[in-house]
C-alpha cells in the first residue's frame, strides 16, 4: 500500500512535465524495478523490461500501481513462514499488552493516561525490532565495496603539550537545559546542581587553590605517561531508585486507590508515564563518553607513538556491567575512531559479589554495604527531610489523592535530573526554585562525603586497590598485593595488566572515583566538608563538580628539564580532575603551583598511604558506627591494639575475603 501510494504521488508530480522527462522517469523507475524484482525472484521481469520507453501518463501510472502491489505480494511470498509467525506473535503480544493496560478498572479520568494507559505505568520502547529480515548480503561492508578514496593519516593532535592553553568543556549537547520555577529569569542553571547526576563540565583549578595552574603541560616538560580513570556517562536510575518509587506511587493510586487529580504546575501528572529504563547508558551518556574520548585524543594523541614503536596495543579496563562496558566502547570510539576494536584490547572485569576488582571494590567490602558504609546516607536523609517538608507543603495544594511529603519531593527532584539526562527534558524541573536545587545538591554532597570520601570509614580501603595498581604502573613492576580488592589473577599477567605502557584507561563508578581520591589522599577535598545542617558556599567537595556523569581523573607523568615550581630536573606527576589541577596531599608532596610532585617522592607517599590503610579491618571489622563528621581521613575509628598490631604486620589474611576471579 505504501509502495503504491509513493508511486502515485511521484506520478502526479510529473503529469505536466516535459515528455522527455517522463521518458527519463519511466526508464529510471523501470531500471530500479528490474533490480528489486530480480532480487526477490519476480516472475514478470521480462514484461517490465520489454515495456515501451514512452508510455502515456495513465499507462505507466497504472503499471507502477500494479508493480507496487506485485512487489509487496512477492515480498510476502518470499518471507519465510517462521518469520511471519514471529511477526504475528509479536503483534499478538502487543495487542495483549494494550488490552491488559486497557482492562484496568476505571478510575477518575484525571488519573488515566492517553489511550487508557495507567498514569505512572512504565513505558518501554524496543529497538531494534526482534523479527527483522536478514538482508546482510544486500548491504556489503566498506571493505567489500571498496573505493574509499585517499586515506593517508596526518600527525597526532597533542594540545596538552603544544597549545597555548587547555580548552574547557561546558556543552550539554542535545539536552534542553532545565529551568527552575522562575523559567530562567534569575539566571540560575539547575543542571549544575543535580549532584552526581549532573553532566560533566570543566572546573577551574582555582577551586582547589591553584589559580595559576593549567591542564596544559608546562613548556619545560614532556609527557611520558597518561593514566585515565573515568566514570560512565549519563544512565537510567538503578532498581528501586526514587524515580521508580514515585511512578509506583501514582500507578498504585490509579489502579488500587481512588485515583488522584492534579492541577496547576502538577497538571502534567494526569497523563504522565514512567519512561526511564534501569541502569543502562542513555543516548546522551553515549554522546558524553564519545566526546570525552575525542577530547582525550586531541589532548594526548601523540602518546600513542610508543605503541607503534613497541608494536603493542593499549589495554582498556571496564567492569562487566552493561553501562560500564558500553561507556568504554563509546569512549574508545571517540578516542580511536571507528572501527575502534582493532586498535586496543579490552579487559572486562567481572562486577559481582565475590569477585575482586579495584573498579567495583564494594563487592568485596561488606562494611560498605551496611550502616558503617552508609554514614552519609543517614545524614543526607535527615537533611532531605528538613528541606523537603516546606516544598511538600507548597506542592500539596495542587494535587488531591496523593500525599506529598519530603520523600516524594526527593523523588520528584530525582525525576527532574533523570528525565533530563535520559529524555532530554523534564516537566518536574519547573516545580522547584533555585534554593530547592541548591539543597538537592547539598544532600548529594553529604551522602558522598559520608559514604565515599574522607568522612567515610571504608572509602580509603575501597580505593586501595587502584592505589596499588597506580603505584605498580608508575614503578613498572607487576603488582603482587593481596590485601585489597584488586584482582590478582588479571593483575599478575603483563598481558591483561601491562605496566610499561604510556596510556592507561579504566572505567569505573563515581563512588570508586571518590574512594580513589580518598585513598590517594587528596586532602583538599576534606577542607570545609559539607555540613549536615545546611549548604555551605566554601565547600571544596561538591558532587556535581567532582562526581558528575562522565567525571574523570587524568594523571600526567612528565619529564621536566626545569620544573616550573622547583626548577628541578626529573620526572613529575600530577592529577587533573575534570580539567582542574588538584594538589596532592600525600606525605612528601608539597603543594606546588602547578600541582606536580616528583615521581620518586610520590611513590614513597603512595607506599606510606598503602601502609595506613587496613582493607580487612575497614571492610570486615566490627567497629562502632561513626556519626557523620567523626571520620576525617577515610579510615575507620581507632583500632584496638591487637588490630593495630595485625595491621602493622600487613598479613595476607585479608585475601581470604577477596576471592580472585579469572
Amino acid at each position: 500500500m505504501l509502495a503504491t501510494t509513493g508511486v502515485e504521488l511521484r506520478t502526479k508530480a510529473r503529469d505536466n512535465d516535459n515528455p522527455d522527462d517522463r521518458a527519463c522517469s519511466w526508464n529510471d523507475h523501470r531500471d530500479q524495478a528490474l533490480v528489486i524484482m530480480s532480487l526477490i525472484g519476480h516472475t514478470h521481469v521480462s514484461q517490465i523490461r520489454d515495456s515501451p520507453a514512452r508510455p502515456t501518463s495513465s499507462t505507466w501510472k497504472m503499471r507502477f500501481i500494479i508493480l507496487g502491489a506485485a512487489s509487496v505480494l512477492a515480498l510476502v511470498a518470499a518471507t519465510p513462514l517462521n518469520e511471519l509467525q514471529r511477526r504475528q506473535a509479536s503483534s499478538a503480544s502487543s495487542s495483549a499488552l494494550t488490552s491488559s493496560a486497557s482492562s484496568v478498572s476505571a478510575k477518575p479520568s484525571a488519573s488515566r493516561g492517553k489511550a487508557g494507559i495507567t498514569v505512572g505505568s512504565s513505558s518501554v520502547a524496543v529497538y531494534p525490532p526482534t523479527a527483522t529480515s536478514d538482508y546482510a548480503t544486500y548491504f556489503p561492508s566498506e571493505s567489500v565495496v571498496g573505493y574509499a578514496g585517499p586515506t593517508p593519516t596526518g600527525g597526532e593532535a597533542y594540545i596538552a603539550q603544544t597549545a597555548p592553553a587547555y580548552p574547557s568543556f561546558t556543552a550539554y549537547g542535545a539536552l534542553l537545559t532545565p529551568q527552575d520555577s522562575t523559567k530562567g529569569q534569575d539566571g540560575f542553571n539547575p543542571i549544575r546542581y543535580l549532584g552526581n547526576l549532573s553532566p560533566y563540565q570543566s572546573i577551574d583549578s582555582a577551586v582547589y587553590g591553584l589559580p595559576n595552574a593549567s591542564s596544559k603541560v608546562p613548556g619545560s616538560c614532556y609527557l611520558q605517561q597518561v593514566h585515565v580513570l573515568f566514570r560512565h556517562g549519563s544512565r537510567a536510575p538503578t532498581g528501586g531508585a526514587p524515580p521508580a518509587a514515585f511512578a509506583a506511587l501514582l500507578a498504585n493510586a490509579t489502579v488500587n486507590g481512588t485515583g488522584f487529580t492534579a492541577t496547576g504546575p502538577l497538571a502534567f501528572l494526569n497523563t504522565w508515564t514512567y519512561k526511564l529504563g534501569q541502569e543502562i547508558l542513555s543516548v546522551w551518556g553515549r554522546q558524553q563518553e564519545y566526546d570525552l574520548g575525542a577530547q582525550l585524543r586531541i589532548a594526548y594523541g601523540s602518546i600513542l607513538s610508543n605503541f607503534t614503536l613497541t608494536n603493542t596495543l593499549p589495554v582498556l579496563r571496564t567492569p562487566s556491567q552493561d553501562r560500564m562496558y558500553k561507556s568504554t566502547l563509546n569512549l574508545a570510539a571517540g578516542f580511536f575512531g571507528l572501527p575502534a576494536d582493532p586498535q586496543y584490547h579490552l579487559s572486562i572485569v567481572i562486577e559481582q559479589p565475590g569477585f575482586n576488582s579495584s573498579l567495583s571494590s564494594y563487592e568485596t567490602c561488606p562494611n560498605s554495604n551496611n550502616k558503617r558504609g552508609s554514614v552519609g546516607t543517614t545524614a543526607s536523609t535527615n537533611f532531605t527531610n528538613a528541606f523537603g517538608a516546606p516544598i511538600a507543603k507548597r506542592l500539596q495544594q495542587y494535587i488531591t489523592g496523593i500525599e506529598i511529603n519530603a520523600t516524594t519531593v526527593s523523588q520528584m527532584l530525582n525525576l527532574c535530573a533523570y528525565e533530563t539526562i535520559n529524555l532530554g527534558y523534564s516537566s518536574f524541573c519547573d516545580l522547584f526554585t533555585s534554593q530547592d536545587f541548591k539543597d538537592f545538591e547539598h544532600a548529594f554532597d553529604i551522602s558522598f562525603a559520608g559514604n565515599n570520601l574522607f568522612q567515610s570509614p571504608v572509602s580509603a580501603a575501597q580505593g586501595l586497590g587502584y592505589l596499588q595498581e597506580f603505584q605498580a604502573r608508575l614503578s613498572h613492576v607487576q603488582p603482587t598485593f593481596s590485601n585489597s580488592s584488586s584482582n590478582q589473577t588479571l593483575n599478575g599477567s603483563p598481558i591483561t595488566f601491562p605496566v610499561n605502557n604510556t596510556l592507561y584507561m579504566d572505567a569505573t563508578h563515581e563512588v570508586i572515583v571518590a574512594d580513589v581520591l580518598t585513598a590517594l589522599n587528596f586532602t583538599v577535598l576534606s577542607e570545609a566538608p559539607p555540613t549536615a545542617a545546611g549548604s555551605t558556599s566554601n565547600a571544596t567537595f561538591v558532587a556535581s563538580r567532582v562526581l558528575p556523569m562522565g567525571t574523570h581523573i587524568v594523571f600526567q607523568v612528565a619529564n621536566c628539564s626545569n620544573e616550573s615550581t622547583t626548577g628541578k630536573e626529573g620526572t613529575f606527576v600530577r592529577a587533573i580532575l575534570n580539567d582542574a589541577v588538584i594538589p596532592w596531599g600525600l606525605t612528601g608532596c608539597p603543594k606546588q603551583k602547578d600541582g606536580f610532585c616528583e615521581l620518586s617522592v610520590l611513590i614513597r607517599g603512595l607506599s606510606l598511604r598503602n601502609q595506613q590503610i587496613d582493607f580487612d579491618y575497614a571492610c570486615n571489622g566490627n567497629y562502632s558506627i561513626p556519626s557523620y563528621g567523626q571520620i576525617k581521613n577515610g579510615l575507620p575509628p581507632l583500632m584496638s591494639s591487637a588490630a593495630a598490631s595485625s595491621s602493622s604486620v600487613r598479613s595476607s589474611s585479608a585475601s581470604a575475603t577477596s576471592t580472585s576471579s579469572a
